[in-house]
């Protein structure tokens, strides 16, 4: 395992074999994780970015636009702040929004403004786009409303819809659980082609782990149906809120 850090610009940053922790600071580098598996950091601005476990990109609001390559494998991706383009490459990728590395601010990172592209969702190889870390409130419920429009209703409401060879997936996210506050915070996903979407595609839960257990995972009911149970590892409890 190597611990590889770069504050250079316009150079090529490589790890080992072994699992790696990248963290480049720069801007315009090409980072490669190579293989097992890999944490990559790109905090500059203009990265490509390739590992083969997790990969994350521009994690803090108003970072650059960054290219992020998962490879093989069962990969995450975190684009960040600005419109990121994603591809996980083979196996069953997780493309993650509204996380804020080392932070307990989640925030809409990818909007109508500025989206993210993610270039090769497969529903087959087992894709999901998770919008858990958004999930603000545990009692507000989450709606998946396929092509139909929004709701006045209190939810984290996801939609989608197709434009020519691509689709777009939109979601609401409730600032409150107050019923008088309706949803108004509105983010966007562009996905290469046109994909028939289902609430299969989406990870909404929000769960929790205890850090230190030695068990290996902890579960959390957040919505008070023992059915609905989910775990997780690993994952350090934090408040929520968007800025």
């Amino acid at each position: 395992m190597a611990i590889i850090i770069s504050n250079s610009d316009d150079t090529v940053v490589n790890g080992t074999s072994d699992a790696d922790t990248i963290v480049v600071r720069g801007s315009n580098n090409t980072i490669s994780g190579f293989g097992d598996s890999d944490t990559i950091f790109g905090v500059g601005d203009a990265n490509l970015l390739y590992g083969d476990s997790t990969v994350q990109g521009g994690p803090d609001a108003g970072v650059g636009s960054d290219v992020l390559i998962g490879g093989s494998g069962d990969d995450t991706l975190w684009g960040g702040a600005d419109a990121d383009t994603l591809q996980g490459g083979d196996g069953a990728d997780k493309f993650s929004f509204g996380f804020v590395p080392q932070a307990r601010l989640p925030v809409l990172d990818s909007t109508s403004q500025n989206p993210d592209l993610i270039v090769d969702f497969s529903q087959a190889e087992g894709d999901v786009v998770d919008l858990s870390s958004l999930r603000l409130f545990p009692a507000v419920p989450v709606v998946f409303l396929g092509t139909e429009s929004f709701t006045d209703q209190i939810a984290l409401e996801i939609r989608y819809e197709t434009t020519g060879n691509s689709t777009i997936v939109q979601f609401r996210v409730p600032e409150s659980d107050d019923p008088s506050t309706p949803a108004t915070l509105l983010g966007q996903i562009n996905l290469a082609g046109n994909v028939d979407l289902t609430a299969d595609d989406f990870v909404t839960d929000l769960t929790l782990d205890i850090p230190g257990d030695p068990e290996p995972d902890t579960s959390v009911d957040v919505d008070g149906e023992a059915e609905k149970d989910q775990t997780t590892s690993n994952c350090v409890p934090v408040e929520h809120w968007l800025m």
